[in-house]
């Protein structure tokens, strides 16, 4: 029979003759002495302890091999003002602006990523820049030496370079054909006449030498005004605001092959083999525009013309928000002739403002006249960003 009495636990021993009572007080098994649940619940509870130890030490110590071995993320162009004390954006005069940019490469010498890798996120940040970031005017979004965001202006003129404004072994590239910005950067080693890419895609190995002009895949001689004549069977074909280039000549499609067509300029009595797809407009076709426009053209890349009709103008009479644009041809006519021009859409030297499928260009060397016009690579950088990486030195002033 058992009986419990408060305190403790009352067994009486059937066995004993005399009655005696074994007792086992509570507070015997609480300190370990006896035999029963007592000391396996200590055990338990001890064992408890230990596995909540060990689980925090391995928590903690998976959550420290995690933080050493995380990798750095390159921020891309997180832009804050310059501090209250810079000097107010200048030209190349300046003093050096202390911009609070956040990188967008590695350090020299971090090497973490391969350099293809590095110079697909570079031209993705400058890209991302022009097309949401403003630079002064005269100056043009790119990357510093020290790998940060920053607006630069000119330190040459054009592909000719008559100034002689770059070193030996530099050549003068436009680095925007949008804002003509020109910058001098190591030049190649191809020769006239050898083949080689356009820099928008090549390594400084395909480039041509100073003073040449790569069109349709060869380096060619440049000309225009003040430069000495192409070699006889060659015509002068304006490239850019600033450059041209000579381009074998034609008198008729009958001298051109592979599809091509003899495509005269406006003022040119001869003129260069180059495709020119169904649809497009032709400067030496007046009929190819209704009555009243006129062709406004590309030659894109040497090898293919790009035409669009516009309205006609001559000086003026372009409505509202338009401006006259004479084009390529006035310039290298060479005999002060008004040959025409087309009414141009006016925008902002902030590169803003034109329908989606034009874009807002300077429309002279001094970009001074700003217009839109649908120009297949004006958009884009002009070099690519392997060929201008260590050459752009210190920013005139911080992306805005």
């Amino acid at each position: 029979m058992e009986m419990v009495t408060g305190w403790r636990w009352q067994i009486r021993d059937p066995s004993s003759t005399d009655g005696t009572l074994l007792r086992m007080r509570e507070k015997d098994h609480e300190a370990g002495r006896g035999t029963g649940p007592g000391r396996s619940v200590g055990r338990r509870k001890v064992n408890t302890i230990w596995l909540v130890l060990v689980g925090a030490v391995l928590v903690l110590s998976l959550v420290v091999v995690r933080l050493a071995t995380r990798p750095s993320v390159a921020r891309v162009a997180a832009h804050s003002a310059p501090a209250a004390d810079d000097p107010p954006p200048g030209r190349s005069s300046a003093p050096k602006v202390r911009a609070t940019i956040a990188s967008v490469a590695e350090p020299p010498g971090a090497n973490q990523q391969p350099p293809a890798m590095e110079d697909q996120r570079t031209s993705a940040a400058i890209l991302e820049c022009w097309d949401q970031r403003v630079c002064p005017k005269g100056t043009v979004c790119w990357m510093a030496d020290d790998g940060h965001l920053g607006c630069f202006e000119s330190n040459c003129r054009s592909v000719a370079d008559r100034e002689k404004r770059c070193p030996k072994g530099q050549g003068c590239l436009p680095v925007s054909k949008m804002s003509e910005i020109y910058r001098c950067l190591a030049a190649g080693p191809i020769a006239l006449g050898g083949s080689c890419l356009d820099p928008t895609i090549a390594s400084p190995s395909r480039n041509c030498q100073a003073g040449l002009m790569c069109v349709g895949t060869l380096c060619r001689q440049l000309c225009g005004p003040g430069a000495e004549a192409c070699p006889s069977g060659e015509v002068c074909v304006q490239q850019t605001v600033r450059d041209w280039a000579c381009m074998s000549g034609c008198s008729s499609d009958a001298e051109c092959g592979g599809g091509q067509l003899c495509v005269r300029g406006k003022s040119g009595d001869r003129g260069t083999c180059i495709a020119a797809p169904e649809g497009t407009c032709r400067p030496d076709r007046p009929d190819s525009c209704p009555s009243g426009q006129t062709c406004d053209y590309n030659i894109v890349d040497g090898r293919m013309l790009a035409g669009t009709c516009r309205p006609s103008c001559r000086g003026s009479g372009c409505p509202g928000g338009f401006i006259c644009w004479s084009g390529f041809d006035s310039a290298a006519s060479g005999d002060g002739r008004e040959t025409g021009g087309v009414c141009l859409q006016s925008c902002r030297d902030d590169g803003h403002g034109c329908p989606v499928d034009q874009v807002c260009m300077a429309l002279d060397d001094a970009a001074t006249k700003w217009g839109c016009r649908r120009a297949f690579h004006d958009a884009r950088p002009a070099i690519d960003v392997g060929l201008a990486r260590g050459s752009f030195g210190d920013p005139v002033a911080v992306p805005r």
